[in-house]
């Protein structure tokens, strides 16, 4: 589904661009495309606060910045970044640093799109959607425990190599 973070960090002028672009695909991928996420469509169903593919791009590029800063500290580009991710339209650095930038945050996609699809959903809902851990089980339909396990496990796959 997705090319390796290598692939495209040799694409130098385009690299920012291939970024957005991921963004799209794995949002859709999650929410409206023929392996969408079941835990996600069944934990929102009655959700009225849900906004679907839009919420979920913001929610995957937060979690790469995420994790970017926790690996690695500040990004110089993250501006830039933020620019691109709201649509608005930007001249992409080109650069090594630009260019290791966006194949890190593409590495933390990749691990996303590997985790179990009810440990997308429960990072979602919890982190993304901002609920508590209580109305996060009650919407997945699992016991608190049952998420806080969930959502050590998901956080711990993400930041594992």
């Amino acid at each position: 589904m997705f090319e390796s973070p290598s692939q495209r960090a040799s694409q130098e002028q385009g690299t920012g661009w291939v970024y957005i672009t991921e963004l799209d695909n794995m949002s859709s991928w999650l929410c409206d495309g023929d392996e969408a996420s079941a835990a996600l469509h069944a934990a929102t169903a009655s959700m009225d606060t849900f906004r679907g593919s839009g919420m979920v791009k913001r929610w995957i590029h937060d979690l790469a910045t995420f994790e970017l800063e926790y690996e690695a500290g500040d990004s110089n580009f993250s501006d830039t970044l933020e620019r691109m991710v709201e649509g608005r339209r930007v001249r992409a650095p080109v650069g090594i640093a630009f260019d290791s930038e966006i194949t890190a945050r593409l590495a933390v996609m990749e691990r996303l799109a590997g985790l179990p699809d009810n440990y997308r959903c429960a990072l979602l809902l919890k982190e993304g959607q901002g609920l508590s851990v209580e109305r996060t089980a009650k919407v997945m339909e699992v016991s608190p425990a049952s998420l806080r396990s969930i959502l050590y496990r998901a956080r711990r796959s993400l930041r594992s190599d």
